[in-house]
């Protein structure tokens, strides 16, 4: 074995760090070299791989730099501290000095030991620092609070003082106000502050105070008569209080009639009100007001004026009291003839005229000269054939017959005749005989025959019925409701065919018996093809820049089918990782209603580089005690990890092992150690007897062992199964052709020694098989393996296990175990396989479909 000369560097380094502290530390063992010391675990816990303890250490030419400071508690239970300082592969560990403080807890800090240390190498001066028996803080012990309010209450401070000093807190807060009671003019009110504190140790306060009363404020002042002008009262409204705060006076008052302000015949007298009040604050009052009536005229007898012309009489009446006069025309007016006159000669009347005037009725009469009354002609109406009229005349008023003729002037008025109602002529006869004019009141007409029909022209109207078109022609007179009607015989045909483009057309012919009706053609239009279309196909281009989107019509031709570039828009639905490519969706929407938006996912956004992050080691136990290193690291992006193996060197120090493995990436190596400690006085011998289905493990006592642990190496740690004081275990449960790692640890001073160097593998007895049959499949998720166990087959000189690829099947191993650990794979990746046997030097493909199965790589 090599002499490694870092190894010198750290005894030198303890051997200071002794002459320091004055003592080794107990557990100096376990961190000479930065690794962690392996630990015990709790009874039936697992012992992962990871509490080995890992220290990464990059391989370089670099100058000396720190790397960390490794504390440890020694034998008085002090603490040291030991600074390692890293070059390339070499290592100087420095002890520091330590300085220890004390620190008390108070109300509001925790107390604690702090251990500090300092260390100088190679002109470099580091320290780091160590807190142990954390102490919470006492917290306050707070006394009663008191509160402090202000003059006018308003605000209040509130002061606690802790129990364990004075730590005075003290809070001020102003108080939140509101109306209890609110104040009136006439009564005081009730207000109060509210304080609440942020503070929880200070307790919410309530504080009562007193609202003065308010001063009155009054408006402007208000007067109110009385009905009959005898009493004033004046107010003094108070605008922040009731009705009862108002200020009231009442006065009587004192009235006068001024000069000029007297009653006449037609207008009322004034009198002048006076209002006087005693409160300064009312001013004095008055009002004039229209209460005294008009006394009316007093008038003396009419006179009259009588008009000869037409024989009416007015009465006017005059005012003693003033310039007043009233004339009245006399609207009853009475005649009584003296001498009545006659046709021819006149006499006397006297004329007797009445007027009411105030209540009283006023007579006057007067005596009038009468004409003769004239001849009262009565005519008499004569008619000829040929439509001429004669009025013969005689006086009704005379004594004796008088008679008179005269031939009259004759009017028409046409009346014609309509198709339906007869016409006719009336005639008027009117003369004017004696200076007046007489007309004719008897009815003299002459009838018309009826007018023939006047028809409007025809009017054609089609109407739809089941079978197609009918042509209806009608006309109607033009003066009556007189119409003649007939249904045409109609005859159809197809012009022109419709497509799905184009509209056909259609012709009907209609004809009629009745001259009058003329022939009527209709063309109508056939409605176009109802297309029929096949599901949308949508085509992409090669960039997915364009999507062409095509409907065939199934009753056209290619001319009818819709077409239609879609408007195409992209967004990125997956960003790219550095495991997958990125995926871009690209829409494409179209304003055809026939086309919906279609879209279509395409990965082509390149994957972005790994970032890997710090490597992790694990320290993988073999069979013959030693290790074997892995090294991972792990993409900080994605998650992908990467497992490189190391080439792991060893070598004894003392009661230890120092395993360090060397990993090496893209040219850079990559240094982790782990330490064993080696306790061969404490470590029990095993031995094992077969058994079928089971084990029985004996081994040597240990002297001083509290007790001995059974433990087995399952999915990567270390498991507790039993624990007790024999020195023999019989293992249960364990199937023919397995393989089991088991150990048996110490306990001392009630901590496992956890030692695994004596671990053995055991198997049960054989079982009779024809077929290995695979019994258990193991997943490595972690680096992405599995292991395969199967039944011993009797007599199998060799097993290979085959993997089916591209249709063949391929041996991939063989192994006279009864076990295979497949290589690193990729994760979800799947393989048919096949377990076969080698007996009597050829292998067995019996029963070979039945026994096939799958992996998938987790």
């Amino acid at each position: 074995m090599t002499e490694n000369k870092n190894w010198k560097k750290i005894v030198s380094g303890m051997m200071a760090l002794t002459l320091v502290a004055g003592t080794v530390p107990a557990n100096v063992g376990g961190f000479l070299t930065g690794g962690t010391a392996i630990v015990a675990s709790a009874e039936g816990e697992n012992i992962d791989d990871n509490e080995l303890g890992n220290v990464d250490i990059e391989v370089s030419e670099d100058e000396w730099e720190y790397s960390r400071c490794m504390w440890y508690e020694d034998e008085e239970q002090e603490y040291v501290a030991l600074f390692v300082f890293t070059k390339g592969t070499e290592r100087e560990n420095v002890a520091g000095v330590v300085t220890k403080e004390v620190i008390e807890p108070t109300c509001e800090k925790v107390g604690k030991t702090v251990y500090t240390a300092v260390a100088t190498f190679e002109d470099k001066t580091v320290s780091d620092y160590k807190e142990i028996n954390i102490v919470p803080a006492t917290g306050h012990k707070w006394q009663t609070p008191t509160y402090d309010f202000t003059q006018d209450d308003s605000v209040c401070t509130a002061t606690c003082i802790c129990e364990n000093g004075d730590h005075p807190k003290e809070e001020v807060v102003n108080g939140k106000f509101s109306e209890v009671k609110p104040a009136t003019v006439s009564a005081e009110g009730v207000g109060q502050y509210v304080f609440e504190f942020e503070d929880p140790v200070f307790e919410k306060q309530i504080k009562e105070v007193t609202i003065p009363k308010l001063t009155p404020v009054y408006g402007e002042p208000e007067y109110k008569w009385s009905d009959d002008y005898k009493t004033a009262t004046a107010t003094l409204p108070c605008e922040n209080g009731t009705e009862a705060d108002a200020i009231v006076e009442k006065v009587d008052t004192t009235s006068f009639v001024a000069e000029g302000d007297e009653a006449t015949c037609t207008k009322n007298g004034k009198t002048t009100y006076t209002a006087v009040f005693k409160d300064q604050r009312f001013e004095t009052q008055t009002i004039t007001v229209d209460d005294i009536e008009a006394t009316g005229h007093t008038y003396e007898a009419p006179v009259w004026k009588w008009d000869d012309n037409t024989k009416t009489a007015v009465a006017t009446f005059y005012c003693i009291n003033d310039d007043d006069q009233t004339d009245a025309d006399a609207d009853d007016i009475t005649k009584e003839y003296i001498v009545e006159p006659t046709c021819e000669e006149g006499g006397s009347a006297i004329y007797t005229a009445t007027v009411i005037f105030e209540g009283e009725t006023y007579t006057d009469s007067k005596e009038y000269e009468e004409e003769a009354k004239g001849h009262n002609w009565v005519p008499t109406w004569h008619w000829d054939e040929n439509n001429s009229a004669v009025a013969h005349f005689k006086c009704s008023d005379h004594e004796k017959p008088i008679y008179g003729a005269a031939l009259a002037e004759v009017e028409e008025e046409v009346h014609p005749s309509s198709c339906t109602e007869q016409g006719y002529i009336e005639y008027t006869a009117s003369v004017e005989y004696d200076g007046k004019l007489y007309v004719c009141d008897e009815e003299h007409k002459v009838e018309l025959p009826l007018a023939d029909h006047e028809f409007a022209d025809p009017e054609y109207v089609w109407t739809e019925t089941e079978d197609g078109l009918k042509c209806t022609a009608t006309r109607t007179c033009k003066n009556c409701d007189e119409t003649e009607t007939e249904e045409a015989v109609v005859e159809y045909k197809v012009e022109k065919e419709a497509t799905v483009r184009e509209e056909g057309k259609g012709v009907y012919t209609a004809k009629f018996e009745n001259a009058e009706f003329k022939t009527q053609i209709n063309e109508v239009p056939i409605a176009k093809l109802e297309a029929k279309y096949a599901d949308p196909v949508y085509t992409w281009n090669e960039d997915h820049t364009e999507c062409y989107a095509v409907s065939e019509c199934l009753n056209g031709d290619v001319d009818d089918n819709i077409e239609e570039y879609g408007v195409v828009t992209s967004k990125v639905t997956r960003e790219a990782t550095c495991s997958k490519m990125g995926e871009t969706t690209y829409y494409a929407t179209f304003e055809n209603a026939a086309f919906t938006t279609v879209s279509e996912s395409i990965d082509n956004i390149d994957m972005i580089d790994h970032e890997y992050g710090v490597a992790t080691w694990s320290w993988i136990p073999n069979d013959d005690g030693t290790y074997t290193a892995t090294m991972k690291k792990t993409c900080v992006k994605c998650g992908d990890t990467i497992t490189y193996d190391a080439e792991v060197t060893s070598e004894t120090v003392g009661d230890k092992i120092i395993y360090t493995a060397i990993a090496e990436v893209d040219g850079v190596k990559i240094a982790s150690t782990m330490e064993k400690i080696i306790d061969v006085d404490k470590t029990p011998d095993i031995t094992f007897e077969k058994g079928d289905g089971c084990v029985k493990l004996t081994w040597t006592a240990v002297e001083g062992a509290e007790k001995y642990g059974i433990v087995a190496y399952q999915n990567g740690s270390w498991t507790l199964l039993n624990q007790g004081y024999p020195t023999s275990y019989v293992l249960n449960g364990l199937k023919a052709g397995n393989e089991y790692k088991v150990a048996v640890i110490a306990m001392f001073d009630g901590q496992w020694n956890m030692d695994f160097s004596n671990a053995i593998t055991v198997t049960p007895n054989d079982a009779a098989a024809k077929y290995p049959i695979v019994e258990n499949i193991e997943y490595n998720e972690e680096f992405h393996q599995f292991r395969l166990s199967w039944n011993a087959v009797e007599g199998a000189q060799q097993y290979g296990i085959a993997v089916k690829l591209a249709g063949k099947w391929k041996v991939q191993a063989y192994t006279d175990k009864t076990t295979f650990t497949s290589p690193k794979l990729r994760a979800g990746s799947s393989y048919e396989m096949l377990v076969c046997a080698k007996v009597n030097g050829k292998w067995d493909l019996g029963a070979m479909n039945s026994r096939i199965f799958t992996v998938t790589i987790k």
